[in-house]
């Protein structure tokens, strides 16, 4: 799993304006998002790093980020050196418990 945290510099993103409309939008490219907790652009994060990614910034409210990464693009810097550069946070790597549905038995509802 992944840790969220602030990087040396701190954060270089805004809290969101109390009338903003939550927004989000998710490419190839990266993802930009109004008014979203810190909490859910790290579940975001888990997609993009394929691991699960557990805030902790200790940071509360919402905020605007905008963040731009291209895995497809060998000339893209890398999702720690593009998160740190541009929204000061860094990921780190760790061993933890985490939490997961095991589905022991599915069957088709009976009609009724």
């Amino acid at each position: 799993m992944y840790s969220l945290v602030l990087a040396k510099n701190g954060p270089k993103f805004q809290r969101s304006a109390p009338d903003a409309q939550r927004s989000m939008r998710m490419g190839p490219d990266g993802m930009s998002a109004t008014k979203m907790s810190i909490h859910n652009f790290a579940h975001t994060l888990s997609g993009y790093a394929r691991r699960s990614v557990i805030d902790k910034t200790g940071l509360q409210g919402d905020f605007d980020f905008k963040f731009d990464w291209s895995p497809q693009d060998p000339n893209s810097p890398s999702i720690f050196t593009a998160l740190q550069e541009q929204l000061g946070l860094k990921l780190q790597a760790e061993k933890g418990p985490l939490e997961f549905l095991i589905i022991v038995h599915a069957e088709k509802p009976s009609e009724n």
